[in-house]
């Protein structure tokens, strides 16, 4: 069976599954990570805003989803996170940190 995923053609069920579950993490964690940036910059008297809008205007990185807020939320985020952790723990894969 071959489904279409974020116009990225025709794959197979699971690579499309997974494509789907690492976007949303891929998201969550630029939001975690601006979070964590915001608190930091708190700490050191940097100006978030400014740091937000440097890094932003790298094409690489770009302005969706660095903004400082509440954290991630809604119905996908939280369950594709946890679906691929639970996954990497069956499989036995260790992080790398």
């Amino acid at each position: 069976m071959k489904v279409t995923v974020f116009g990225s053609g025709y794959v197979g069920l699971v690579t499309g599954v997974c494509l789907v579950k690492v976007g949303n993490a891929m998201l969550a964690t630029k939001i975690s990570f601006m979070n964590e940036l915001t608190n930091l910059a708190e700490l050191l008297g940097a100006d978030i805003e400014q740091v937000r809008n440097g890094i932003g205007s790298d094409s690489r990185i770009g302005y969706s989803f660095i903004y400082p807020g509440c954290g991630y939320g809604g119905s996908c985020f939280p369950k594709d996170v946890k679906a691929l952790e639970r996954t990497a723990q069956q499989k036995a894969i260790k992080p790398n940190c």
